[in-house]
């Protein structure tokens, strides 16, 4: 996948230096330049025709290894759950089964199928631009590759704490799963015994927090993003 991931950022990057070349060409001398035009022409199609094979691939494979390793985890939850005592469902809640059987593996999905491949690919076109860019003009190559500098920098700055405050929420969230899966299992019993209070209360315990959590961190990062 990291592979067809990089070969694939590589050819996608060709059409836009093709096209580049082409206006270099028309710039300087359009009168002789027809039969490299049409050189190029070509070979930013074959580029956008290479790319679009190769990004396809890439990504079957990286949903093959997603579905796979998926279904692998999958059944080692429930092989663990199924050694667990009838206790620990009690104390822990069907909201927190719920989540890792569903939520955290879908979240997986993004990690497994998807990030390694733009990771790769991304790094990949920002190599092969600065190449070109130094092939053809070093002032402006370092002109770029500040900007880029200054935009990691103040990404930095304004992301400071992000590690904290998505700990926070995704605690908070889980939370919220949690109760809303209680009251929804749970909506017969309350309403022959009438707890829906308690049980409303520790939902709406929930969502207040992780509106205090979300606030705290739009608070903190509003100036500095």
């Amino acid at each position: 996948c990291a592979v067809l991931s990089c070969l694939s950022a590589a050819a996608g990057i060709v059409p836009y230096i093709a096209v580049a070349e082409i206006a270099r060409l028309m710039l300087d001398n359009p009168a002789d330049s027809h039969t490299a035009i049409w050189t190029w022409v070509g070979i930013g199609a074959g580029g956008a025709g290479v790319w679009l094979v190769l990004f396809v691939q890439s990504s079957r494979v990286g949903h093959y290894a997603d579905a796979a390793i998926l279904h692998d985890v999958r059944v080692r939850i429930v092989t663990h759950l199924g050694k667990l005592p009838l206790g620990w469902f009690r104390a822990a809640g069907s909201g927190k089964v719920k989540r890792a059987m569903t939520g955290d593996l879908e979240e997986m999905h993004e990690v497994i199928a998807h990030a390694l491949g733009q990771l790769v690919g991304a790094t990949t076109v920002m190599t092969v631009a600065t190449g070109y860019l130094l092939f053809v003009d070093v002032r402006m190559a370092f002109v770029v590759l500040g900007v880029l500098l200054l935009m990691g920098i103040f990404f930095r700055v304004s992301m400071r704490s992000m590690t904290t405050h998505m700990n926070r929420l995704v605690v908070a969230d889980a939370r919220i799963s949690a109760a809303s899966v209680e009251y929804a299992d749970g909506i017969q019993v309350v309403k022959t015994f009438g707890t829906g209070g308690r049980v409303l209360r520790r939902f709406d315990d929930a969502v207040d927090e992780h509106t205090q959590a979300f606030a705290a961190w739009v608070a903190e990062v509003r100036h500095s993003s």
